[in-house]
């Protein structure tokens, strides 16, 4: 038999919500998908049902262990699939368009590279950044009261975020995130200008960076927005996202967890970004070969 066969870098973003462990979708959210190369989100959800405007199915869900999924008004427009040997617990009566089976193998989510982590600590662009808001010492981003922090394109490296209050990160071009410590994107959260989820990229592990420094398994908490265009890598940390507004592109974490009314619009563009160490093989064609002469 000959085969023929195709190396795919790993993609880590192919779900609206993927946990490497448990999902709990509680509160009331809904799920949908539109592709960001097409356009807007807005400009493709020409759809609508009985929540309301949608772009189309897609908006899948997932975890490698076990995912809860509550509400009475939940609206999961894609599939619903948990690990080989977790279970799906129903509370309430969401509405589920697609699958529900289980995976039939845990989906890799390995660790975003070390190197890639040590480079943007010795390399990045955090000096453009006002002391005002970033502590060089600390290593830590913080925005209070309703002030707003501007990122121009490039590469930073925190060891803490914190966006609270009415607070702000105004992202102007592309962007690659990584943090070692506690990662809060609440307050007014992320405005990203660009409209493109692969644009504001974040990444989290508690990597001892700078060398030495121990860092915690600190959560990763998220809300949306009007402009809340991010693509979100924490396999390793809890991953928690509040409020009852919109969050575009793609999140993955250790543990993630849903509250309020928030509404997920996967972006299938991301299934481009090739970041993770690791192939899958994917299956072309086979032949059965004939018996040579004798």
């Amino acid at each position: 038999i000959e085969t023929e066969l195709r190396r795919i870098p790993h993609t880590p973003f192919v779900h609206a919500l993927f946990a490497k462990n448990d999902l709990l979708v509680g509160g009331n959210p809904q799920t949908d998908a539109f592709d960001s190369r097409l356009g807007s989100w807005a400009s493709q959800a020409g759809l609508s049902d009985g929540a309301g405007p949608y772009a189309g199915d897609g908006g899948d869900v997932g975890a490698n262990m076990d995912i809860t999924v509550e509400g009475t008004t939940t609206v999961i427009r894609g599939d619903v699939r948990m690990g080989p040997v977790g279970s799906l617990t129903i509370n309430g009566s969401p509405t589920i368009w697609g699958s529900t089976t289980p995976l039939d193998v845990e989906i890799d989510l390995p660790n975003t590279p070390y190197s890639e982590f040590e480079a943007a600590w010795k390399t990045n662009d955090n000096a453009s950044i006002p002391a005002t808001f970033f502590n060089s010492k600390t290593g830590g981003l913080e925005g209070k009261s309703s002030e707003v922090i501007t990122l121009d394109g490039g590469t930073y490296f925190f060891e803490s975020i914190s966006i609270g209050a009415q607070a702000s990160l105004v992202v102007k071009g592309p962007c690659k995130i990584y943090v070692t410590g506690p990662a809060n994107l609440s307050g007014q959260g992320v405005v990203n200008e660009t409209g493109i989820p692969a644009n504001f990229q974040l990444y989290a592990h508690p990597y001892p960076l700078p060398p030495g420094k121990i860092q915690e398994k600190a959560s990763v908490t998220l809300v949306g927005g009007s402009e809340a265009y991010m693509a979100v890598y924490a396999p390793e940390r809890p991953v928690v996202i509040n409020g009852g507004s919109d969050l575009y592109g793609a999140v993955v974490g250790g543990d993630v967890t849903v509250g309020g009314n928030p509404k997920f619009h996967y972006d299938k563009a991301l299934d481009d970004i090739r970041t993770l160490p690791g192939y899958t093989i994917q299956r072309l064609s086979w032949r059965e070969l004939s018996s040579p002469p004798r």
